[in-house]
This record gives C-alpha cells, sequence and structure tokens, in this order.
C-alpha cells in the first residue's frame, strides 16, 4: 500500500488524492502523467536498493511534483519484510531547499545564469563528461540504467534551479545577454532534442536488465545527445560570454562609483 504520510500530503505531490492506495493502482492513475514513468522507477530504485544483496540505499533519486511546481528527494526510512513475502517500504518526500540571494539582482541573476549554462556544459559538452556520445558508445549496456538515471535527474535539477532563479522567463534572459535573438535559437536546437534525450532515458528505465534492447537503445542515447550537443554547442559559449562581458561592464561600473564620488 501507498498512504499519503503522517505529516503534509505525500499524494499531492503526484496530484492524487490523499487516500491510501495499492502500488498498482499508483501505477494505474499515473500512467498518464507527464512524470509517471519517472516518479514509478525512481520510487522502484530506492525500494529495490534496501534489499539486503544491494550495495547500498539509493536515497540519491530526485522527482518532480506533478505541476512542476517542488522537486522532491525520496529518503528510505525503513524497509521490513514480512514472513509471507511481502514487503513494506517507509519514504519521505522531502522538499529541495532554496538558497537566499543577496545584494544586488542583477549580478545575483548572471551568476545563476553562468551557473545553469556552466553545468549544462558540464553535462554534455566536455569530452570528460559520461553524457557525451562517445562516453555512451562504449559504455557498457548494463551502465545504461544509472547513466539514464543520473541524466534525467540532472536535467530535472537544471530545470527546477532556472524556475527558482526566474530563468525560465525569456525576458529575463533577454535581459542577461542582451536581446532575443540567441534565445530563439537556442529554444528551437534545445528543446526538441532535449525531449528525445529524455524519452530515451525514461525508455531504458523501462527496459529490463540484460534485454538486447539495451544495446539499440545505448545507440540512440549516444545519437540523441550527440545531436543535443552539435545542436547547442556554439549557442551555449554565446550565452557564457555575453554574461561574462555583462558582469565585467558591471563590475567595471561599481568601481568607477567610488571615484566618481571622491572627485
Amino acid at each position: 500500500m501507498l498512504s499519503p504520510g503522517e505529516v503534509g500530503g505525500a499524494m499531492a505531490i503526484f496530484g492524487l488524492p490523499e487516500a491510501p492506495i495499492t502500488w498498482n493502482e499508483f501505477g494505474t492513475q499515473t500512467e498518464r502523467r507527464k512524470y509517471g514513468p519517472v516518479w514509478r522507477d525512481a520510487i522502484r530504485a530506492v525500494a529495490v536498493s534496501s534489499i539486503p544483496d544491494q550495495v547500498s540505499v539509493d536515497n540519491g533519486q530526485i522527482i518532480f511534483s506533478h505541476d512542476d511546481g517542488e522537486l522532491y528527494r525520496i529518503i528510505l526510512t525503513s524497509a521490513l519484510r514480512y514472513f509471507d513475502g511481502r514487503r513494506e517500504f517507509k519514504l519521505y518526500f522531502v522538499e529541495g531547499l532554496r538558497r537566499t540571494d543577496f545584494g544586488t539582482e542583477e549580478t545575483s541573476l548572471l551568476l545563476k545564469g553562468l551557473e545553469l549554462v556552466c553545468r549544462y556544459r558540464f553535462m554534455f559538452l566536455e569530452p570528460d563528461s559520461p553524457f557525451v556520445q562517445e562516453s555512451i558508445e562504449v559504455a557498457q549496456p548494463e551502465r545504461l540504467f544509472e547513466l539514464a538515471a543520473s541524466a534525467l535527474r540532472e536535467l530535472d535539477w537544471m530545470k527546477r534551479d532556472a524556475r527558482d532563479a526566474r530563468l525560465d522567463d525569456t525576458a529575463v534572459w533577454a535581459r542577461l545577454i542582451g536581446g532575443y535573438g540567441l534565445i530563439k535559437k537556442m529554444g528551437a536546437a534545445y528543446y526538441p532534442r532535449e525531449k528525445e534525450v529524455r524519452e530515451i532515458a525514461i525508455a531504458i528505465h523501462r527496459t529490463k536488465a540484460g534485454a538486447g534492447d539495451l544495446v539499440e537503445l545505448r545507440a540512440k542515447l549516444a545519437k540523441a545527445v550527440g545531436d543535443l550537443g552539435q545542436a547547442t554547442d556554439a549557442l551555449n559559449k554565446a550565452f557564457m560570454v555575453r554574461m561574462m562581458e555583462r558582469l565585467q561592464h558591471y563590475v567595471e561600473e561599481e568601481s568607477r562609483q567610488p571615484e566618481a564620488a571622491a572627485s
């Protein structure tokens, strides 16, 4: 059974009524939800990781709420096995913390924007990353489950951080980089390819270990991230340069203010 939890409504995270339901019912009711497969895979991964023959408990799974409003980390607090073979798991869904900003709004936005742009670059565009095309092409098929889960988690983190920083608003980005031209190009290059990466990662989650489909899915994932990187590399650099130039300009303006006041 899945229960709403003692404090707050865990089911509200999934857009479901606050009432106990079975795992099968949960699967049925979330089947057509945007994050349904990710929710079920994340919960299953945490639960399965507590079985005695596993190395360690996986408390690093991250999920979005049904309305994209919050990001939650799944924490396993207890696991019981009954004599008849049934297992019971108690999970907590812990909302991600937000940091307080200080100083000027524009410099805070520039810093957050640069962080997001750099994180994306580290993930999909730098050769040492496990998510670049060449690395995925030579990955062992069984490792695809870990890669897919990590990719989805990092994409969700970036999405949440962008929303919290108001960087899901194109008007804010236009302020930071001086116009909408690059934003339009990045949107056209990024969103359809990011969607494809997500869909393939979810397909990997649904595939059983040792299945022949993993080799084909590895090729598809490698090509998808390769296409994503090729389409966004130059644009990513342009975003980075524009924001660094704007930050440098802001710092230079700040350094001239004391001189002007002294004169």
